[in-house]
């Protein structure tokens, strides 16, 4: 079954382009993204891995399905070999020029005496095609044969399919198989038409499959690399997010921080100075929480987490010159945008990263504020807001859902010393001035006076 046709069988997992661009999921805009983390060896297992980033889950079954076909090949490492060259090679023998729909023994003999006269690309390109498909699903049946009884879902898919083609296979050949044998003239247009007309369909599937491991073994490979865990899956219908040891993949040497809520305390409120860490802080979070509906490893020492039914982000936020639309306005259509989701898909998981900073800082606390409040009201949704106004942190201590997690900072010589460790509590410290100090900026404008 593809990507496509599983997702239309199950409710998606609902997010935007600018939750996609915040976290750099996809590799918007030029930004080094998180799916390239994940390196297939096929074209097709590239384009699968593109699907699969492009429509997360929000299924039970299917994404335990995907963890456990993925922690199978990290933990048994069977010795699947997948040929880039010659995997791509087979592709492009299926899909490089029309087949006839019927089957010629005349025509066989006539297309073995011509290309005897004058070499043709096509004869090639046929023979070639069927020899490495034929090893290639014996290789793939032959392997995955001795873990019959351990294979996930996913894996004993493919097992299922490359079997059922060998099956077919063998009754055409009159010697049996060897990597790499030529085959008589009515062999390969038996076998050329069993695979390009009669049984494209299986044929398809099966490349499909093999396309999925492909991605599989790519995130396998990637969690192995990264020590990242595999997510586990709270059953319950309220929302809880517990996350032990997260951290941000593309940070080096990053620092692990632990966080956990549910719709008792279902906000977050996170405080810090300028440059503490707060973005990165969410843009983690987030990820995690991506990728443990794609049924992928994500980067924590663990997690657990109910299924979300979304998930909706603001971080990087532009103003839009082309609508007309100012930084703030823009903040107040994206607020207004996530609080229609709220209510219309609810279990859905919100980050919101210093709001209202497209204001005077009057109006950005008052609106803060009033907005912290009625999300905390939802209670079927879990919020994440960062911000530096403390101001409004002091004000929302009476709410008993809502607790507070900080960034802190030291000064060592005079310098701020940022250690990303999240802990209990509320942070005021204000270190613009310091920053602007520490980078001479007044010194540098004052030295240009008189130039």
């Amino acid at each position: 079954m593809s990507f496509k046709q599983i997702q239309t069988l199950t409710m998606p997992f609902d997010t935007d382009q600018q939750t996609l661009l915040d976290l750099s999921l996809t590799g918007i805009n030029g930004h080094q993204a998180i799916s390239e983390l994940f390196k297939p060896v096929t074209i097709g297992g590239k384009i699968a891995l593109k699907e699969l980033f492009d429509h997360p889950l929000n299924d039970v079954d299917i994404i335990v399905q995907r963890q456990r076909a993925i922690r199978f090949l990290q933990q048994e490492q069977p010795k699947v070999k997948l040929d880039k060259e010659e995997t791509d090679f087979i592709e492009h023998y299926l899909n490089s020029f029309n087949r006839e729909e019927t089957f010629s023994k005349i025509r066989a003999y006539k297309n073995q005496f011509k290309n005897w006269i004058k070499p043709s690309s096509q004869h090639y390109i046929v023979s070639r095609g069927v020899r490495l498909l034929i090893y290639q699903l014996h290789h793939i049946t032959d392997t995955l044969e001795a873990y019959t009884n351990l294979l996930p879902v996913h894996i004993a898919e493919l097992q299922l399919l490359s079997k059922g083609l060998v099956a077919l296979i063998r009754p055409l050949l009159v010697f049996k198989s060897k990597a790499g044998r030529n085959f008589n003239a009515v062999e390969l247009e038996e076998l050329d038409f069993l695979f390009r007309y009669s049984k494209k369909h299986e044929v398809k599937q099966y490349l499909l499959a093999l396309y999925q491991l492909d991605v599989f073994m790519a995130a396998a490979k990637t969690g192995d690399d990264l020590n990242f865990c595999y997510p586990e899956i709270i059953l319950s219908d309220e929302p809880e997010l517990r996350l032990n040891g997260f951290f941000h993949p593309f940070v080096k040497e990053p620092v692990v921080n632990n966080l956990e809520f549910n719709y008792q305390q279902n906000l977050c409120f996170i405080t810090g100075a300028n440059m503490a860490g707060k973005s990165t802080l969410l843009k983690s979070i987030g990820i995690c929480t991506y990728l443990a509906h794609l049924g992928f490893p994500a980067p924590a020492a663990s997690m657990y987490t109910t299924v979300f039914n979304g998930m909706f982000t603001t971080i990087n936020l532009a103003d839009n010159i082309v609508a007309g639309h100012s930084h703030f306005y823009s903040e107040v259509l994206r607020i207004k945008h996530v609080a229609l989701q709220i209510g219309t898909i609810k279990k859905i998981l919100i980050l919101f990263d210093e709001l209202f900073r497209g204001t005077n800082v009057k109006d950005a606390h008052d609106a803060s504020l009033a907005i912290i409040k009625a999300f905390a009201q939802v209670k079927t949704s879990l919020f994440i807001v960062s911000t530096h106004i403390v101001e409004v942190a002091e004000e929302l201590k009476v709410q008993e859902n809502i607790f507070f997690k900080c960034l802190g900072t030291t000064m060592q010589r005079d310098k701020a010393v940022y250690n990303y460790q999240l802990k209990d509590g509320i942070s005021n410290e204000r270190l613009g001035m310091r920053i602007i100090e520490d980078e001479g900026l007044v010194d540098i404008i004052t030295a240009q006076v008189g130039n």
